[in-house]
């Protein structure tokens, strides 16, 4: 068995892998540490071999290869798939991942947020919901958000279950979020008497929730909120209306200017929509993206004016497993990731081996620290993590 690796940056794991073995039909690539695979990892890449044995993988983007891997594990299968061999190579030295900017992030450096989108709950799926809040419970970190699409209709009974759901399983926990197209109903339809009538009402109630755990928060007649933890200045965004559209109005971007314009540019932010920006969506291709919200090219101009912004969209239920990814990087040095959905996802494009894990339901892991940020994708069926999943960046 053989492989010939061409990286193209150090701690980056885009470029060619090259597979040789004669005989096998297929192979699956790992990522290793001392002649052992990562533990609760994913295989990163899945190719068919030719008749002479060889077979290539090829690597996009900007994701990470694991800080503690040192060698790639190849896994090569046999035609009647009565036969596996194991192989391990050492990354080159030159492209193992080190430390950005002189440090490696300490538990104690971290900010830690479980990232969700596109929960579309329904009285049919709310155990599948509170399943989920109490797996992730169960992990250590400083905040849940979600990036819309809480609900699927939008209706005040969806929301009710919503909130029994947070409340018996997440207490204690800060969750914030913003709407996404299916938390409106798509036809207005009044509603009378109930405790929450629909979105707008469930976000008061996840500000005065905040408040209780000690976590200041500002709501504007827009529609735009800001929260702050652990000095990290976090906007929501609420690009969402009747019709299942995602729009943003003139004066949500102007609060939007005001706020980004007040704290300086040293401050750092996160901020979410529910709407992905075109040229930074998953799918954007030589600079063009399908565009999904009114006024993205407004709001991409605010953002890009400023530095040290962190922005999470959903809506696409684009799977972090496609060949694109799902986080892009700005020249600016702003980070765009698409949670994608903890529902079933899609996986285009033109991989000819997809298995079926890589369209499950996912979650991200979002780590900051001082001089850098990772972001981790896991599987929501079992917590597996997915390599196409993991990014690391330095942050100015």
């Amino acid at each position: 068995m053989e492989l010939a690796i061409s990286l193209k940056r150090k701690g980056y794991a885009a470029g060619e892998y090259r597979f040789k073995r004669k005989g096998c039909i297929a192979a699956a690539f790992f990522w290793a540490k001392a002649g052992k695979r990562l533990e609760g990892w994913e295989a990163f890449g899945y190719i068919p071999v030719q008749a002479n044995g060889k077979g290539m993988l090829r690597m996009t983007g900007e994701r990470g290869i694991p800080r503690e891997a040192d060698q790639i594990c190849i896994r090569s299968i046999w035609p009647d798939f009565s036969k596996t061999e194991e192989k391990f190579f050492p990354i080159p030295e030159a492209s193992r991942p080190g430390r950005i900017q002189g440090t490696n992030m300490t538990e104690k450096e971290k900010i830690k947020f479980l990232v969700i989108s596109d929960l579309h709950l329904t009285l049919k799926r709310r155990g599948f919901i509170e399943n989920l809040w109490k797996r992730l419970k169960s992990r250590h970190f400083d905040g849940i958000l979600a990036a819309g699409d809480w609900v699927n209709d939008g209706i005040p009974e969806q929301f009710e279950a919503l909130k029994a759901g947070i409340k018996g399983c997440l207490e204690g926990v800060f969750i914030t979020g913003t709407a996404g197209n299916h938390d409106y109903p798509e036809k207005p339809i009044p509603y009378a008497g109930s405790e929450i009538s629909g979105y707008p009402m469930f976000q008061d109630w996840l500000g005065l929730r905040a408040g209780d755990l000690g976590v200041s928060w500002e709501t504007d007649p827009s529609g735009i909120y800001r929260t702050l933890i652990k000095d990290l200045e976090i906007i929501g965004i609420n690009g969402a209306a009747h019709w299942r559209r995602l729009t943003l109005g003139e004066e949500q971007l102007h609060v939007l200017e005001r706020l980004l314009k007040e704290g300086g540019e040293s401050r750092r932010r996160l901020i979410i929509c529910h709407g992905p920006l075109a040229a930074f969506t998953p799918r954007n291709r030589g600079g063009k993206g399908k565009i999904y919200l009114d006024g993205d090219q407004e709001l991409c101009r605010i953002l890009e004016n400023h530095k040290n912004i962190i922005f999470l969209s959903g809506h696409t239920h684009f799977s972090p497993n496609m060949p694109e990814g799902s986080v892009r990087r700005s020249a600016q040095g702003n980070i765009y990731l698409d949670a994608g959905s903890i529902c079933t996802m899609e996986v285009k494009g033109r991989e000819e081996l997809i298995p079926g894990s890589w369209t499950e339901g996912v979650y991200f892991e979002l780590k900051i620290g001082e001089d850098e940020i990772e972001v981790l994708a896991r599987s929501v069926a079992d917590d597996r993590i997915f390599p196409r999943g993991y990014y690391r960046f330095p942050l100015g």
